[in-house]
């Protein structure tokens, strides 16, 4: 899936000047994308990113991939998806 993507020749002209694998180059991009949403989230709390907790998995939480691998029946032409998916509601409060 690397490979088919747009910026993979900018991708890959990086790891042949820098002598890095492009995983670890992407690797590199996810830590750095991490902890600016970190630094983001903990400024809006009021604390120091190192004080709170932010994986990787927080970058994508309001995500979802469906990968059609195999294609369906009138969907052709469909590869996969990405669905964007945001929660933020208030709690529900019973009286």
């Amino acid at each position: 899936m690397i490979t088919t993507h747009p910026a993979y020749p900018e991708l890959r002209e990086i790891s042949q000047r820098t002598g890095k694998n492009v995983h670890i180059l992407l690797e590199e991009k996810l830590e750095e994308l991490r902890k600016e949403a970190a630094e983001k989230k903990a400024a809006k709390l009021g604390k120091k990113a190192g004080d709170i907790e932010f994986g990787l998995t927080e970058l994508t939480k309001d995500l979802h991939f469906y990968p059609d691998l195999h294609g369906k029946a009138g969907l052709k032409t469909l590869k996969s998806s990405i669905h964007q998916y945001v929660y933020d509601r208030e709690p529900v409060t019973t009286g």
